[in-house]
């Protein structure tokens, strides 16, 4: 019996020593070597390049968004991301809604993630306001090591208010997951699809909105 107690003693110190030896390693690499804007603007030059492509590529659409193509030869430009490539289109198309209005059919996200943080609420029924009861130890460690303790603060989510009214007048479908991260809650800070369409669908600016809904994606 001693001996069973020694090696349980030995087993959590073991996990302890581990669990302090990830903490002070994701400490190390949590340095803030990612840069949003920079990540927008290699989206941006990607979308430049084929739309300067366009005609060899297909997809030829004049400055009023109509096709110089006949329907039947042309292929639909359809934008958007998946998971956080998701964060980043959406946002980019938030800061010039304008410019690339005329770019594309449509827009596609799937599983994206659409909050950094909970949303500011304007009454306790406004979509997202349940994102504050969520768990948030994985989602702030995450932006911590992506983006570094001082930057963290300053990324932008989707979903609030002062940035969605500049969604891009297209329309959307979301692609989410009903059990994200093994369907546990500790990612749904993130991955908030739901909470997304339903913002959308408030602006009544939108063509069409839709959200389908799959069994499994990231875990």
């Amino acid at each position: 019996m001693s001996s069973y107690h020694n090696e349980r003693g030995d087993l959590f110190v073991l996990m302890r020593i581990m669990g302090l030896m990830l903490w002070f390693l994701l400490q190390w690499l949590a340095r803030g070597v990612a840069n949003f804007d920079d990540m927008m603007d290699d989206v941006e030059e990607a979308i430049s390049f084929v739309m300067d492509n366009q005609e060899r590529l297909g997809i030829a659409i004049d400055a009023d968004g109509n096709d110089k193509q006949q329907q039947h030869q042309r292929r639909p430009f359809i934008f958007g991301g998946y998971s956080s490539g998701g964060h980043v289109a959406a946002m980019m198309l938030q800061r010039n809604p304008e410019k690339w209005q005329a770019c594309f059919d449509g827009i596609l996200y799937i599983s994206g993630v659409f909050a950094v943080r909970p949303p500011t609420p304007t009454k306790e029924s406004s979509p997202g306001a349940f994102l504050h009861n969520k768990p948030r130890f994985l989602t702030d460690l995450v932006m911590h090591i992506v983006w570094g303790e001082e930057s963290r603060h300053s990324i932008p989510s989707p979903i609030e208010s002062n940035s969605i009214t500049n969604t891009i007048k297209l329309p959307h479908l979301l692609i989410a997951c009903r059990n994200e991260v093994f369907g546990l809650s500790i990612l749904d800070v993130f991955l908030c699809s739901q909470v997304y369409y339903e913002k959308l669908l408030q602006l009544g600016t939108i063509p069409s909105v839709t959200l389908r809904h799959v069994q499994s994606d990231h875990w």
